[in-house]
């Protein structure tokens, strides 16, 4: 068995210590590289220094040439390496040609069609030559293709021949959920090796892409998945692609180093085997409501100085605000900085994912509920002063987790930075955007959601698309996916107007009793890749319209808005494939519509209506 890393990728930035670090805690057999025709540091050195630190390892280059403008001429890119691949002989055998070359053209590659794909071999053949007349002692890796199926199969297939004449094929692997060990996408070396069954195969990308999934989490399906090839053996070598140490905390990439360096890969006889000697993780608590960070619990003594997307905040900063600052009330005679050193709570039972300082941002403390229904937020709590728990740690509604602060080197005035996040995000996220939407898609607003959600107030109610409440109309183009809140979901493809509308589900509550509730939609991490999924929400002054970008979210509950509703009166919500996204004989361009669950949350009580 062969595990193996890919070795930063960034052609400007040189790599970090953290990078080395992780390295020698996950004793890799292989160590992908990139070599790039014009770098921000010695690559020379670099590979210098791991073939020094892993003498062991198997190195395998990769020939990175962005391509913004189009394909290279062959000489040219010939060229543009020879100097640098003819000093790596000391520490390179391996170099694979290029990568991706399946892209578009806009992205960089050559294009998905059979006519580019026929453009792309007449180049690559020229470049091949090129490269083994200069150096002949090096063993040559056919690029591999964007997991796109199955238009990356019939790339390859137009390609057999070429593929033949180098002296391995590179292949890279990529999924979403728990797709790992699907031929399509976590194992397409299985489709690689049917196609060219004497063609010795090196894995030179394998990345588990769910938007929003931390590493960590990432990490048992990263172990399945070495486990699944271990007794592969036409596998040369495999190259696991994890962020670099300047984009992920360092305690993150030491928890990930340690576990893939558990990895025994043979016993005394040299059989190969896998063990995994990784912590049990600590199951995050479920939540019994929410309370306010500061003034707990319902924020006696302190105000928000700026609000979630506070469009005075971004007349000044030209950003949305990701949350709220908050604020001591300043007593008459009283200044700035009065809260610094206040205590901060923990606002619901939940697991400590970071406690870290980070730069400008200084001290934050990130933290992951689970509320009784299966949903997963985070709390961030930024600027602090002291931090008062560490990662891993599990809290509990009310506990202090640390102090008000002024941030990095007193950059600020002392405040609470707070987020409420609704999807999973790195501690040091900042999203600078000037799309107001994309932040509402990611953050909840803290004061809203903690007071939909407080201790022995919410009331909720689910229509699950298995409920009596839900009902669809007669189709054959209903299709079931076992994705989705409770394993379960209805999808289709997308249509214009001009087409008609053909597949409608509703969702009806039995709502038990007049108030504003807020509306939430489930979206699965499957067959959810609409843009322009048009809810409507019947309520007591009418039906309102709510358009959802599916593609943006991955097994999350959406917010459809607020809405005065009552038990005889107003609830339901309407979903059909008609997005004006057209049904196309390209299959790459089609869309998909979910149907799951639908949830109501009592926000405040009314008379009945």
């Amino acid at each position: 068995m062969n595990m193996g890393l890919r070795f930063i990728s960034n052609q400007w930035q040189p790599p970090s210590e953290v990078d080395f670090e992780l390295l020698r805690l996950a004793k890799p057999d292989t160590i992908r590289t990139c070599l790039f025709a014009q770098a921000g540091f010695d690559q020379i050195e670099l590979h210098r220094r791991l073939a020094q630190e892993h003498p062991e390892a198997t190195f395998v280059a990769r020939l990175c040439a962005p391509m913004p403008a189009g394909p290279w001429f062959y000489k040219d890119f010939v060229n543009a390496f020879r100097h640098h691949i003819s000093e790596l002989r000391p520490y390179v055998q391996w170099f694979e040609v290029h990568s991706q070359p399946n892209r578009p053209l806009e992205q960089g590659g050559f294009g998905t069609t059979p006519e580019q794909a026929e453009a792309f071999g007449q180049w690559l053949m020229r470049v091949l030559a090129g490269l083994k007349d200069n150096h002949p002692w090096a063993k040559w890796i056919f690029p591999g293709n964007q997991v796109d199926p199955p238009n990356h199969v019939a790339f390859w297939q137009a390609l057999q021949p070429l593929i033949q004449s180098f002296d391995a094929w590179g292949v890279q692997a990529a999924w979403q959920g728990d797709d790992q060990n699907d031929p399509n996408w976590g194992q397409t070396y299985q489709i690689a090796h049917e196609l060219l069954p004497d063609m010795p195969i090196f894995m030179t990308e394998v990345l588990d892409t769910t938007a929003g999934r931390r590493l960590t989490v990432k990490l048992p399906g990263y172990l399945d998945w070495f486990q699944t090839v271990a007794d592969v053996d036409y596998i040369q070598g495999t190259a696991l692609a994890l962020p670099d140490g300047a984009s992920v905390e360092a305690e993150t990439l030491q928890e990930v180093g340690q576990a893939l360096g558990s990895i025994d890969r043979a016993d005394d006889n040299g059989n190969e085997f896998l063990t995994f000697a990784v912590p049990a993780p600590v199951e995050t608590p479920v939540t019994d409501g929410f309370d306010f960070p500061v003034g707990k619990p319902d924020h006696y003594g302190y105000y928000v100085a700026a609000g979630l997307v506070s469009q005075s905040y971004f007349d000044e900063l030209e950003a949305w605000h990701t949350g709220e600052d908050w604020n001591r009330i300043i007593p008459p005679g009283g200044g700035p900085n009065i809260d610094l050193g206040d205590p901060v709570y923990a606002i619901a039972n939940g697991r400590v994912t970071a406690a870290n300082f980070y730069k400008t941002w200084g001290n934050i403390v990130l933290i992951e509920h689970r509320l009784p229904d299966g949903q997963v937020v985070w709390s961030q709590y930024a600027h602090l002063h002291q931090m008062m728990v560490r990662v891993g740690q599990t809290v509990q509604r009310g506990a202090q987790i640390g102090t008000i602060g002024r941030g990095d080197n007193n950059k600020y005035l002392a405040h609470l930075h707070f987020e409420i996040r609704m999807v999973d995000l790195p501690a040091q996220e900042w999203n600078i955007t000037k799309n107001r939407e994309r932040v509402l898609q990611s953050y909840a607003d803290p004061t809203q959601f903690i007071n939909s959600h407080r201790p022995g107030r919410e009331q909720s109610l689910i229509v699950d698309n298995q409920d009596g409440g839900f009902a669809r109309s007669p189709s054959q183009y209903w299709q079931t996916a076992a994705k989705g809140y409770r394993d379960q979901a209805w999808w289709t493809w997308t249509v214009s107007a001009e087409q008609g509308e053909d597949c409608i589900a509703t969702w009806t509550p039995k709502l038990p009793q007049a108030g504003l509730y807020e509306v939430f939609a489930f979206v699965p991490s499957h067959n959810a890749t609409t843009q322009q999924a048009r809810y409507h929400i019947t309520y007591q002054d009418g039906t309102a319209e709510k358009i959802v970008r599916q593609a943006d979210y991955f097994q999350a509950w959406v917010s459809l808005g607020r809405y005065a509703l009552s038990p005889e009166r107003g609830g339901q919500v309407r979903l059909s494939d008609l997005t004006s996204e057209p049904y196309t004989r390209d299959k790459a361009t089609r869309k998909q519509i979910a149907f799951d669950a639908v949830k109501w949350v009592l926000v405040e009580e009314t008379a009945r209506l």
